[in-house]
């Protein structure tokens, strides 16, 4: 009689007659070798562990593959994404956090038409696949129906945080309901185990859970209140999420009151929940702005006929043009030329977001201007009879000066100043503007033999600031690693160490 079991390196599920028990079986899978034995096979669910009639129920049958599906939770998920409210994201915003769990919105959005076509399309999705579905073919979609783009400013990355909270939205809700309908959370599985992705987007609040649970795990009672108030997923883009776990696996992790439990066989008459953490992980949100980068993308798409896509766009471009530095100037007499065609739109929504981003701009450009004045004046000064304002100057070309095309030119002179001091400061300058500075060069060379030990340094600082650039100057530098200063030695050192590594492990 045929028995199945799990492979015991992959888990693949697998079958075997009980004539094999005994011989050695190989995985198709992984490839691993392993005895044939009964002990493999999964026990079979114990009576009294939950009422039988549950199992049942919480099987649905795949209307593709015909497949049993296990848990209910897919429907009353779907029941649960349903009744969501469609909300403006601005308004969104203005909500409690209590109040956002009961809404679907989506970042940037403010066209309740564009919001409930998303919500549709993600419960399409979701419930045409029965949980096997995907973001390239949401995706898809989403492109079709908008006329092959995105309808901004739901930009990719966006719609992809909107479509995975949703399904852990679905997934986690509808389980919950499920496990609590059954019976399950005070018997089979008690707790939860929190996870958090942990990559740069996850707020520290939320990596901190995965410590702040009972005796310092990431497992939490699944009736604490804190769980109840912060289940994932918490933020309006959070992407952590939690797992049902046994009083066993509770146990094996450390948890103190499930060990007593599973070794007496009684429940804690007073359950365990954890103190509220010191951060709130409810409002680290982690809505990504647009920026500079998007800009072309969003031009493009100014002039789609939808105006719902267009009011995005311009949407787009007056919270992007609030600190953005338009150094391409095809691109900022583009956008510039976008932005004053929109003051003549129809829809009022567009003008005034149009006037807005030109008022960024023009903000932005004064301020430009103010500092271009600055560093024209500081290269003057570079030129003046006053020591001290010749080396302020230097000073000031080294916090501001980088970009304009006369500071390197003028740095470079300074390097054969009179005063000590100015050339040093030159120098250092030069290294602030990194490989553009690789012109200056030659002429920090040349300082390598200053009589002033501090201008050396200075030269040489500048030199691995420049870094692979320079390597032309590796002859000179080797000569300072005998320099009678040992700061100007060690600098040498360092220098070497960047620019020719083979020199510097000859000497070592």
């Amino acid at each position: 009689m045929p028995f199945k079991f799990p492979c015991p390196s992959c888990e693949i599920a697998l079958a075997a007659d009980e004539e094999n028990i005994g011989r050695i079986g190989r995985c198709p899978k992984c490839k691993q070798k392993f005895e044939v034995a009964l002990s493999l096979a999964r026990p079979a669910p114990q009576e009294g562990h939950a009422p039988s009639s549950l199992y049942s129920d919480l099987l649905r049958t795949d209307s593709v593959s015909g497949k049993q599906v296990w848990f209910e939770s897919y429907d009353r998920g779907a029941n649960y994404y349903r009744e969501l409210k469609l909300l403006r994201y601005t308004d969104f915003l203005a909500l409690t956090f209590e109040e956002r769990q009961r809404v679907f919105t989506v970042p940037g959005v403010n066209d309740l038409k564009t919001v409930g076509t998303i919500h549709k399309l993600v419960l399409l999705d979701f419930d045409g696949a029965h949980g096997g579905s995907s973001f390239r073919g949401f995706s898809k979609k989403v492109k079709e129906l908008f006329g092959g783009t995105l309808p901004f400013p739901i930009a990719k990355a966006k719609l992809e945080w909107v479509y995975r909270r949703s399904m852990a939205r679905i997934y986690s809700r509808g389980l919950e309901q499920s496990l609590e309908n059954g019976g399950l959370n005070s018997d089979a599985f008690p707790y939860r185990l929190f996870t958090a992705v942990g990559d740069a987007r996850t707020p520290p609040s939320h990596l901190a859970l995965e410590n702040s649970g009972l005796n310092g795990t990431a497992i939490y009672r699944w009736n604490d209140p804190f769980l109840q108030c912060c289940m994932p997923p918490i933020t309006d883009m959070c992407r952590c999420g939690t797992i049902c776990i046994s009083i066993e696996d509770a146990a094996a992790k450390g948890v103190e009151e499930a060990r007593k439990w599973q070794r007496t066989g009684t429940p804690p008459n007073r359950p365990h929940w954890v103190k509220w953490p010191e951060i709130d992980p409810r409002w680290e949100l982690e809505d990504e702005e647009f920026t500079e980068d998007d800009i072309p993308d969003l031009i493009l798409q100014a002039q789609h006929k939808d105006p719902v896509i267009r009011g995005g766009v311009f949407w787009a471009l007056k919270n992007v043009t609030i600190c953005c530095e338009l150094d391409d100037p095809a691109l900022a007499e583009s956008l510039g030329s976008i932005l004053n065609g929109a003051l003549h739109e129809p829809n009022g929504f567009i003008r005034k977001a149009a006037a807005e981003a030109l008022a960024n701009l023009a903000e932005t450009r004064l301020e430009s201007r103010n500092r271009t004045a600055e560093v024209q004046s500081a290269i003057g000064m570079l030129c003046d009879t006053d020591r001290e304002k010749r080396v302020a100057a230097a000073q000031t070309l080294a916090t501001i000066g980088a970009g304009d095309e006369l500071t390197i030119p003028a740095l470079i002179t300074a390097l054969r100043d009179d005063d000590a001091q100015v050339r040093s400061k030159a120098a250092y300058a030069l290294g602030e503007m990194r490989a553009d500075a690789v012109t200056g060069v030659p002429g920090l060379v040349v300082l390598l033999d200053d009589s002033r030990a501090y201008v050396r340094q200075s030269a040489l600082w500048a030199l691995y600031k420049i870094g692979p650039s320079a390597k032309d100057a590796v002859p000179a530098v080797l000569k300072r690693l005998n320099d009678p200063a040992k700061t100007v030695r060690e600098a040498a050192a360092a220098v070497v160490r960047l620019l020719n590594p083979e020199a510097a492990g000859g000497r070592g």
